[in-house]
């Protein structure tokens, strides 16, 4: 996770580098921020259909 500027509070987060570490569980935790997070990668993960509903929270 990085910040995209010092202007803002906007994240980025990719996902890749955790792969098959990275699912549902990790997701929801993530929504915690999900208000800030702008970029995000999920390549190459485990999250599910089931874990659909909250990626909503990362619309901006």
């Amino acid at each position: 996770m990085s910040f995209i500027s010092q202007e803002n509070t906007h994240l980025s987060f990719t996902a890749v580098s955790y792969r098959a570490k990275f699912g549902d569980k990790e997701l929801e935790v993530l929504s915690a921020v999900a208000e800030d997070v702008v970029d995000l990668d999920l390549s190459s993960t485990q999250v599910t259909d089931a874990a659909a509903s909250q990626l909503k929270n990362f619309v901006t």
